[in-house]
């Protein structure tokens, strides 16, 4: 307890002829040297008390993976930056494959998520090479670029050998690649229409004719880019925003503005002791507030009611005010 990993090492070359000087090299830290040392201690005592431990500490180091982070959605012009991050693998490979729409629409009715890429459009395989000896103790960081892609969803599967396997990943629907121009941001104002706008996700520019469809929404943009919404709707709707081909764009949730302040009361109460002894005079004032979500003021000509209990919390007594200009009480 308490050896860095130097001292671990140091101790177990001095022990190393004994079968339990193992338990020196189980959590040692990932380097070439304590993998000589894990490689040694299998060697020495094929049949050792401790050959399991290290025997997953073995293969937790000579574990081969290919990690890869690219978003989540791009444009149709843009090219694919996808970062990988690889350990113990000189050479991989990434497919993508287009799947169809009805095969999503298909695998979500039957609460499925794992895409099966026999039923997807093969596009493309690119293949990468990492240099550096095996194993490699730490990740290596790279990065493929990969050609833009028509509007559609998409599947990447990534591949490589391990012996005579090859180990392929897993895709699933709630990780496709969305490829679509169309994102879009609205403009509420109170007791008027809500409008949708559609532009291009790359420059901006407003799109004219793209479908805005919804519970009770069926619109087309103008030139200016925009839709008219419901002036008034009861509840949040989510809509869809298509222009023929380019319909992969999330539903975005258009939210009813509501510019209501929310005014309620709020008071002040402030007496001249803290504690009375019996029969002593109770002293009080107050200043009564009408507070909203962006405003505070003082509330003129309220009349509330106040009551005086005892330690009991018994009623002593009420009192109907009314305050004054200022909110006083």
């Amino acid at each position: 307890q308490g050896l860095n990993t130097a001292e671990k090492l140091k101790l177990y070359d001095q022990y190393k002829d004994n079968e339990h000087s193992g338990c020196l090299l189980t959590e040692l830290s990932t380097s070439a040297e304590s993998y000589k040392q894990l490689k040694d201690y299998l060697q020495r005592y094929p049949n050792g008390v401790y050959v399991y431990q290290v025997s997953e500490r073995l293969a937790e180091i000579e574990c081969k993976k290919v990690d890869i982070i690219r978003a989540n959605s791009v444009s149709s012009r843009d090219s694919i930056r996808v970062e990988c991050r690889v350990r113990n693998v000189n050479d991989f490979s990434i497919s993508v494959y287009q799947v169809p729409d009805s095969y999503v629409e298909a695998l979500e009715k039957r609460g499925e998520t794992n895409i099966d890429t026999k039923k997807c459009k093969f596009i493309a395989t690119y293949d990468k090479h990492v240099d550096g000896a095996m194993p490699s103790f730490t990740d290596t960081a790279t990065t493929a670029v990969l050609n833009p892609l028509p509007y559609g969803q998409y599947a990447f599967v990534v591949a490589f050998k391990n012996g005579s396997k090859t180990i392929e990943s897993t895709s699933r629907t709630n990780d496709l690649l969305l490829v679509y121009d169309i994102a879009s941001f609205t403009v509420a104002r109170e007791k008027k229409e809500t409008r949708i706008f559609a532009v291009d996700r790359t420059t901006g520019a407003p799109l004219k004719g793209v479908s805005v469809k919804g519970e009770n929404i069926d619109g087309v943009t103008a030139a200016d880019g925009s839709c008219a919404l419901p002036v008034e709707f009861d509840y949040d709707r989510e809509v869809s925003l298509t222009k023929g081909i380019d319909k992969y764009a999330p539903k975005v949730s258009v939210y009813q503005f509501d510019d209501t302040d929310n005014i309620q009361k709020s008071m002040s109460v402030y007496t001249d002791l803290a504690i009375y002894r019996p029969g002593e005079t109770i002293k009080f004032a107050a200043v009564l507030y009408r507070v909203g979500t962006t405003s505070k003021t003082v509330a003129s000509g309220e009349v509330i009611e106040a009551e005086l209990k005892d330690a009991n919390y018994k009623s002593v007594k009420k009192l109907k005010l009314t305050s004054d200009a200022f909110g006083r009480i």
